[in-house]
């Protein structure tokens, strides 16, 4: 990933790789992208729902410990893959750190009719809070983890642990170091825009090794259930053909 973003301006890419201030400056980067896109087609992940997914939902259900639990889409972004969600499962909350990516998941969902309740969640409290408001839940977790400054993982993975609890399952997706080799340098995609728009608002790309993703919940804490990878579809094209993603998604519980 980081080799194909280097198809823009590699000082761009150094200036916001050296942004030390991830936790709330991260959040207000993501704030300032959302709050520039108007359409869906802006958008560089943003392919129809059930591709975006990564999985087939039959696969997502039967990951589930108990499927009938509150599912949480964290990190849902403009509720594209949220609405989804909302047709399979009795109760989906989408979360995010951007009021504005909230904003358009709101009206997206209202002009299909659906019923789902989204929440801003910025701090420690936000997570406690709604797991003393809904208990034990199920959480769909897509490229959120690499978005997390490397020593502040462990405490957000705790954090996950609160809103899964002991009954809930986490089905967490993520980009792997594979995607670099699939962008070799001097990559570029055919509407470059996409990717310049992120790194003007300073989003940081990276990628999670499986080998942290294992170490990170290997504790006596979780239980590591399924591990894999699956090519995941962009919505972007290079010299006319559909961009692809590696990706490794994990099932993961509490340890009983």
């Amino acid at each position: 990933m980081i080799k194909y973003l280097q198809a823009i301006k590699s000082n761009q890419l150094n200036e916001f790789l050296t942004n030390q201030n991830m936790n709330n400056q991260n959040n207000t980067n993501w704030d300032k992208y959302w709050g520039l896109i108007n359409q869906p087609s802006q958008v560089l992940w943003e392919v129809d729902s059930e591709s975006g997914m990564g999985i087939e939902i039959t696969f997502l259900q039967k990951s589930f410990k108990n499927s009938n639990l509150p599912l949480i889409d964290f990190g849902c972004g403009d509720g594209n893959i949220t609405q989804f969600l909302a047709k399979y499962f009795p109760q989906v909350i989408g979360v995010d750190v951007s009021q504005n990516a909230l904003n358009l998941a709101k009206i997206r969902t209202k002009k299909a009719g659906l019923d789902i309740k989204y929440q801003v969640i910025d701090t420690d409290e936000n997570i406690k809070q709604i797991h003393e408001d809904i208990g034990d839940s199920n959480v769909y977790m897509r490229s959120v983890l690499h978005q997390i400054e490397p020593e502040k993982r462990i405490l957000f993975v705790e954090n996950l642990k609160t809103l899964i609890g002991q009954k809930g399952t986490l089905f967490l997706m993520e980009i792997t170091t594979q995607a670099e080799d699939r962008f070799p340098e001097g990559t570029a995609i055919d509407n470059p825009s996409q990717i310049r728009r992120l790194l003007d608002c300073g989003v940081k790309p990276d990628h999670v090794k499986l080998e942290e993703l294992q170490n990170l919940f290997s504790s006596s804490n979780f239980s590591i259930l399924e591990v894999d990878k699956v090519l995941m579809p962009m919505n972007a094209t290079i010299k006319g053909e559909t961009a692809v993603m590696d990706y490794l998604y994990a099932v993961i519980s509490t340890a009983n």
